[in-house]
């Protein structure tokens, strides 16, 4: 998402017809459209093999803490990682 500024205004002179996507056509629409399509895909993908390695990647910083699953596999003999589940929670300190 870009909030307006130059570059805005310069795609916007580029293509009078470009409107930037606000926050809540990203949230609501485009991201959970993406969301279906590379869940979709890693399902096809995942059908087709017969082993698969998952790996968990969990880290933090002050305010905020984050979870990934990773899946790793083969997919004509090339390595393949797909990021399977990303979770995003926020850190409450106790005082």
């Amino acid at each position: 998402m870009v909030e307006p500024c130059d570059f805005v205004k310069f795609l916007e002179d580029m293509d009078p017809k470009f409107k930037s996507p606000n926050r809540y056509q990203i949230t609501e629409k485009y991201l959970p459209y993406l969301m279906k399509q590379v869940a979709a895909e890693l399902k096809k993908r995942l059908q087709v093999t017969s082993r698969v390695l998952l790996t968990v990647d969990i880290w933090t910083d002050t305010t905020h803490a984050y979870l990934g699953l990773t899946a790793h596999t083969f997919v004509d003999c090339a390595p393949k990682s797909f990021l399977w589940h990303f979770k995003h929670s926020r850190v409450h300190k106790q005082v």
